[in-house]
């Protein structure tokens, strides 16, 4: 019996001595996911101004939302999967409000989201924001055409609602997988599919309107690509290091001895009274409120600045702009 325990003993020391922390992990293939998540989900949101350049063309005739002398042409065209695609006569504040009714969903759902993301776990949850921005995304256009500039604000207002589970979701992912030691690294990279969404999601979304798929194809991409990330977080994401099924004993033993997660150990409670009193704070909201409103007026408004006010063909400009 004796011998049996130092044999375990010994096994448990040799695979740890054999686990390498500069190596490649199972944390990192869940940091290159959560970063793959965000990337889209950027991509997703940025896609609406340079969309909308490619959707309308505003004529003073009392701001119809149908579409400017259109008749669908076959079944196929009447599903917005062949051309010629409707063009629609919407003014200035209506495209405004189609682009902020993706933000009225998004700011209602931000702390319920990480009650959620608690409860049921990251996994479920980023795999359902997701899938949900897949159906809303392929079914945008038929919705646009069919119910008008209304209908597609509701299913901005949807995907604002699912998005708005992304970033608690990550937040809770890398707080049960980063190790105090690698958090840092990770998470900037898990972070930085913010900025490289927005970055790529821009020239994509002009080089799809201005190709044969036209503005349909922006969101059937959308909607495609969203998919295969919902079935990426289905079935390689895990909501903590001791549900995946394939992560080493060591890597796991690893990952919660940094983090101290194991089940002798009590939840904490949360210093508010401190943090609210705390000047950081503030700094942190009022940063991050200028942050974000440069960005949301860079990819919302300066594609229809670019094409209205200044006459650029934003299309034309962003395809050359992708040759390079």
């Amino acid at each position: 019996m004796e011998d049996n325990v130092e044999t375990q003993n010994q096994d448990h020391k040799t695979e740890a001595t054999k686990f390498k922390v500069a190596g490649w992990g199972y944390r990192h293939q869940q940091c290159f996911i959560l970063f793959c998540t965000l990337t889209i989900a950027y991509s997703m949101r940025s896609c609406m101004g340079v969309a909308l350049v490619a959707m309308t063309d505003f004529e003073d005739k009392g701001n119809d939302s149908k579409p400017l002398e259109f008749k669908t042409e076959g079944v196929l065209n009447s599903l917005m999967v062949v051309a010629p695609y409707p063009i629609f006569n919407w003014e200035k504040k209506v495209q405004d409000t189609v682009i902020a009714s993706f933000f009225w969903g998004y700011m209602l759902l931000q702390i319920p989201a990480g009650h959620l993301a608690h409860r049921f776990g990251t996994r479920h949850l980023l795999t359902g924001a997701m899938m949900i921005n897949c159906v809303v995304s392929i079914l945008f256009p038929i919705a646009t055409y069919y119910g008008g500039w209304v209908l597609s604000a509701i299913c901005r207002v949807l995907q604002g609602l699912s998005q708005a589970c992304i970033m608690p979701g990550l937040h809770t992912a890398l707080g049960k997988w980063a190790p105090l030691h690698e958090r840092g690294r990770m998470s900037a990279f898990v972070y930085g599919g913010q900025a490289l969404g927005t970055v790529f999601g821009l020239p994509i979304t002009g080089f799809i309107a201005s190709s044969p798929m036209g503005w349909p194809g922006i969101f059937r991409f959308y909607g495609v690509v969203s998919g295969m990330i919902g079935f990426l977080l289905w079935f390689m994401a895990a909501d903590a290091p001791a549900q995946h099924p394939k992560i080493s004993a060591a890597e796991k033993k690893y990952i919660e001895d940094e983090l101290g997660s194991s089940d002798k150990n009590k939840r904490m409670a949360v210093p508010w009274g401190k943090i609210l009193r705390h000047k950081g704070l503030y700094a942190i909201i009022i940063s991050h409120v200028g942050h974000t409103w440069a960005q949301i007026t860079l990819y919302s408004e300066v594609p229809a600045f670019m094409d209205k006010v200044m006459g650029v063909n934003i299309k034309a400009v962003i395809e050359v702009f992708t040759k390079f």
